[in-house]
């Protein structure tokens, strides 16, 4: 981790469009993808039920998880179907080759 709080996950060439690429950070896993040239990052289990939502389909912005099919906007974090729940998403940043996130405290 850097001095800022930032913290290496992965090299750029990883992340890939259209697939959900899975780190693990310590105890956390994370999601990570690229829309559009961007690269998208957010917790792993689905803030619903728990289950990976790399496990899931991704449907341009929408991850869809596996287990019940509640969808999650990768970009915004919304769950329009349920409004009550949103993606975890991290706050991520690309520098000279490799896909870095700063990660809030661990809960």
């Amino acid at each position: 981790m850097t001095e800022d709080g930032w913290v290496r996950l992965a090299a750029s060439d990883a992340v890939r469009q259209g697939r959900v690429t899975v780190v693990r950070v310590g105890i956390r896993q994370l999601g990570a993808t690229r829309i559009a040239g961007a690269v998208h990052a957010f917790r792993n289990p689905c803030p619903h039920a728990g289950a990976p939502l790399s496990g899931g389909e991704l449907r341009g912005t929408t991850i869809v998880c596996s287990r019940h099919g509640w969808a999650f906007d990768v970009v915004t974090g919304a769950c329009p179907a349920h409004p009550i729940y949103s993606l975890s998403r991290i706050e991520v940043r690309e520098v000279e080759g490799s896909v870095f996130a700063r990660l809030p405290p661990e809960d």
